[in-house]
């Protein structure tokens, strides 16, 4: 699936449009959860920096998983399950969101935000 016309002329919150007009062909559809689950482990694979990323999307630090996990992605498959049960008031978008505004040129994080953009969007406008 191509990024659709409407959504390369529209600003999303923490996307440079020079990204957004940058994927038009690049961007071949949405990246699966394994692949923002990889980018996140790679991307943020210390306690301390995904401890940050997860408290400013609103997880405090005592409901975020253990790093008793053997790799940095079982961490980020716990973090996926909470958030996908409702922990946070906007979960997964507003963790991807927030590592997109650190990372702005990442290309599974930048067409998250192509192929998502009303969720993305919620969280700007509350």
């Amino acid at each position: 699936m191509a990024v659709p016309e409407r959504l390369l002329g529209k600003a999303i919150p923490g996307v440079p449009q020079r990204v957004l007009e940058g994927w038009r062909s690049l961007t071949a559809g949405q990246p699966t959860t394994a692949d923002q689950v990889r980018t996140l482990a790679d991307c943020f694979h210390t306690p301390l920096a995904a401890a940050q990323l997860l408290e400013r999307a609103g997880l405090a630090r005592r409901h975020q998983p253990s790093w008793n996990t053997s790799t940095s992605e079982a961490f980020w498959w716990e973090v996926h399950t909470l958030l996908r049960h409702g922990k946070t008031a906007y979960g997964w978008d507003e963790v991807l969101r927030l590592a997109l505004t650190e990372l702005p040129n990442n290309p599974v994080l930048t067409a998250s935000a192509i192929t998502r953009p009303q969720r993305l969007e919620r969280r700007s406008h509350s």
